[in-house]
């Protein structure tokens, strides 16, 4: 009987089933990784759009649009549908997309995590199961019994 083998399979097949079950609590993580979400004010005088926290009052009545990666705008008033496309695609072009890249950024820090918890504890089980194997192979007979 090859303990060695037998060792090292197991250490395979329980390696395998940690990093599945690993990746079942990290999915969730790395499919939708956390952005806090940020709001955004359109200024029509200057064509700007300072975030939430560099305004003291908000505009009454105001229109908000959501954007993907939990962006929100709030436009003064209730302007044109032409001013609004402009609007959109002037600010997805500033903000949303930027946000975009930080939403790839944060996913491959997740699988990198996910990479991390699921590579380390494997390396040092088989590092200890190595040492051990080492260790009790001294206490065998170097000689066979007549």
């Amino acid at each position: 009987m090859n303990i060695r083998r037998g060792v090292f399979r197991l250490w395979v097949v329980a390696t395998l089933l940690c990093a599945v079950a690993m990746g079942f609590l990290w999915w969730d993580e790395i499919e939708h990784p956390f952005m806090a979400p940020l709001t955004y004010i359109y200024k029509p005088d200057n064509d700007t759009f300072p975030d939430l926290y560099h305004v003291t009052s908000l505009p009454q009545p105001r229109v908000e649009l959501q954007f993907d990666y939990n962006v929100t705008l709030m436009v003064p008033g209730n302007p044109p549908a032409v001013d609004m496309d402009h609007v959109k695609s002037y600010f997805t072009e500033q903000h949303v997309e930027t946000r975009a890249s930080e939403f790839r950024q944060k996913r491959l820090m997740n699988i990198a995590g996910w990479a991390l918890f699921t590579a380390v504890p494997a390396i040092c089980v088989f590092i200890i199961g190595a040492l051990l194997i080492w260790a009790f192979a001294g206490f065998s007979r170097a000689t066979p019994r007549a």
